[in-house]
């Protein structure tokens, strides 16, 4: 069971109270803490006994906050999150389950053309199965060899974020990627199933070595380059060939659960292509 932690000093009352109960559930001294000068400054704001906080009180505070304050969207967030969480403990569903918690923008991925990407995993056989297949670091390193068939070129890949549903996909690699990787594995000394043996840190640093031989500034980019550029590239040629992306299709090339987490690619495709995108759902 949670040690008795005492609140700080100078939190009001019903702050001070919340505090004690986030620590008797387990939450990090930090954590409450945090929670509780959150808490704390917002009954400070309203002057108001908790239970008589209306909508508007919210409303009002977190505008302050973004607009008089200048808080930025992150901070407002971790705010808004903690008074649902204290009036959720104080049983008032009305506002906890009401308050507006700003949506995160999204960040313009970093992708880059085919043609580049091409140059910077030419024969090296790591990054080049890893952009064939969108693969995060840990997904390359999960490919076994017993589930790959060098004939036809289909292996089974693993997500990662799939939050304990289904994450095996079958995916088939181009012919010329297929060479490479049978080439490979003629000379492959892994001692277990894997059937590439080497660190993450290896990994990270043969992606970063092309980087710099490519031209490009390894400062700039990560791994996740490769995955963010298959897709993207997926979507243009989808574009220039067809005129419509499949929305569907590309989810599970991906291993997206939410489809519209692929939108984002089909939104820089656009952009690029400079056309309006009819989707296949």
């Amino acid at each position: 069971m949670p040690k008795a932690v005492e609140p700080p000093e100078w939190v009001n009352r019903e702050a001070k109270e919340f505090f004690k109960y986030l620590i008797l559930k387990g939450r990090a001294k930090g954590t409450a803490y945090q929670n509780a000068r959150y808490v704390h400054h917002f009954l400070e704001y309203v002057k108001k006994d908790p239970r008589e906080v209306t909508r508007e009180d919210v409303m009002k505070y977190i505008t302050s906050l973004l607009e008089d304050k200048k808080y930025d969207e992150a901070t407002v967030r971790n705010i808004a999150r903690s008074l649902s969480s204290f009036f959720k403990y104080l049983g008032r569903d009305d506002i906890a389950k009401w308050i507006p918690i700003p949506v995160p923008k999204h960040k313009e991925v970093q992708w880059l053309p085919e043609d580049i990407i091409m140059k910077i995993v030419k024969d090296d056989v790591y990054l080049r199965i890893a952009y064939e297949l969108a693969l995060r670091v840990s997904e390359l390193l999960m490919l076994k060899i017993n589930e790959y068939d060098p004939k036809t070129g289909m292996i089974a890949v693993y997500r990662e974020k799939h939050k304990g549903k289904p994450n095996r996909y079958l995916l088939k690699l181009s012919d010329e990627a297929r060479e490479m990787l049978n080439q490979y594995l003629q000379t492959r000394t892994c001692k277990d199933d894997r059937i590439f043996c080497i660190s993450t840190r290896a990994i990270q640093g043969r992606f970063k070595r092309r980087l710099k031989w490519a031209g490009l500034d390894p400062k700039k980019y990560t791994f996740h380059l490769l995955r963010h550029s298959k897709a993207t590239n997926l979507c243009i040629k989808m574009l220039k060939e067809k005129g419509y992306v499949d929305l569907v299709t590309l989810a599970k090339f991906m291993g997206h659960l939410d489809p519209r987490t692929t939108m984002m690619y089909i939104h820089i495709a656009s952009k690029t292509v400079g056309a309006e995108t009819p989707i296949i759902l």
